[in-house]
């Protein structure tokens, strides 16, 4: 039973550990997506600008459409942008649900819960036997995360 639960709780840590850097990377890639947003949005305003100098003064057909096709493509970028950053936002929610179910995770939570019992049982024994038992401690229960 001892090894279960030292198992299991080997088992919790890796997949805390795994937890931390896969929210490290989610972190990053907020950062990232942030920085992106904001150059893209200069980009953006910098194609407007160089379309109306450009309407302004005068410039040939030929330059004005690859501007516009190219201001095009910022706007493609953006949405591109917007569904990363949804689909990125999905993968979070899936990570921080995917550890409370995981396998390891219920076992160790069914054997904290087992561990519980057993210690309980074994104190009213104790105190029936007339010694005196200290109740110190935390007690963990099934659902505590």
């Amino acid at each position: 039973m001892l090894q279960k639960v030292q198992d299991a709780e080997e088992q919790t840590r890796v997949m805390t550990e795994r937890y931390q850097m896969m929210q490290g990377q989610v972190t990053s890639l907020l950062q990232e997506r942030s920085t992106l947003a904001t150059e893209l949005d200069t980009v953006r305003g910098n194609f407007t600008q160089l379309r109306t100098q450009m309407a302004a003064t005068g410039a040939d057909a030929t330059s004005q459409q690859q501007a516009a096709d190219m201001e095009a493509k910022v706007y493609q970028s953006q949405t591109a942008m917007h569904s990363k950053s949804q689909e990125l936002d999905a993968m979070r929610r899936e990570m921080d649900t995917r550890l409370a179910d995981s396998s390891q995770f219920k076992q160790l939570k069914n054997i904290i819960k087992e561990k519980n019992g057993q210690i309980k049982t074994l104190r009213s024994q104790l105190q029936s036997l007339g010694y005196a038992v200290d109740t110190g401690g935390q007690e963990l229960t099934a659902d505590s995360d």
